[in-house]
């Protein structure tokens, strides 16, 4: 169990977010955190006084997002902090949470968190069927619009008509389309890929670590004489 008070500050409790960072990665069992965290996690969590924005909220956010944390049920007055104002002064905040982290809700977060647990499971065909049924082949769509587009193009060359530009806005539309598909697929792979094995001294991480070092690298260029360098002391004296 960790109990939590927070700095009066946005950049004092970037210690508080950094610790927890810290903490959680020696965690390896059911952890609970909770207490005042001396700011508010949604824009709709003050009442009154200065209007919550996305960037005060931010680093709370992501901090919960990062450690994969799950709010608990909170019972009783929604807002947990108030100014003790009259009237219109008066302001009204929640800075009070509790969160639990995998372990914690699936061991102590009641029957709630076995029903969901279930339901995600069961979902899991119907997406497959999903997937299936509607992006299953993204390179193969890709490559034939592709071709389509060459061929349109081909005969806006020779002969250029309104048909022929709606029909190469169509196929460019659904070439957009599909990349957009492709990317977001790969996106969701590399997310996965870096849960399972990111985290850990494997080859994947390797791997991973290599290809950045290489994208940073700058392996040929051509000199404005439009000769091609290959040599690192070349490269370096033509830049210069």
């Amino acid at each position: 169990m960790t109990i939590i008070y927070g700095y009066n500050t946005a950049e004092q409790r970037k210690i508080l977010w950094e610790s927890l960072a810290e903490c959680a990665t020696g965690v390896k069992e059911p952890w609970i955190i909770g207490g005042d965290f001396n700011t508010v996690l949604h824009i709709w969590d003050r009442e009154e006084g200065n209007t919550v924005t996305s960037n005060e909220i931010q680093d709370f956010s992501d901090c919960i997002t990062n450690l994969q944390l799950n709010e608990l049920n909170w019972r009783g007055e929604y807002f947990t902090w108030t100014n003790k104002q009259h009237g219109t002064d008066r302001i009204y905040s929640r800075i009070d949470r509790i969160f639990g982290n995998g372990d914690w809700m699936m061991q102590w977060g009641n029957g709630k968190m076995e029903d969901i647990w279930e339901k995600l499971k069961a979902l899991k065909p119907v997406l497959k069927k999903l997937n299936t049924d509607h992006f299953k082949g993204i390179t193969k769509h890709i490559e034939q619009a592709r071709i389509e587009l060459q061929e349109v193009q081909k005969a806006i060359t020779w002969k250029c008509n309104e048909a022929l530009l709606n029909k190469e806005k169509e196929v460019l539309l659904n070439l957009e389309r599909w990349s957009l598909i492709e990317e977001s697929a790969f996106k969701q792979k590399s997310k996965a890929n870096w849960i399972k094995l990111g985290d850990s001294n494997t080859k994947y991480f390797a791997v991973v670590a290599k290809e950045r070092t290489h994208r940073k690298q700058i392996k040929e260029i051509k000199s404005l004489a439009g000769v091609r360098l290959t040599d690192n002391n070349d490269i370096a004296a033509e830049i210069l």
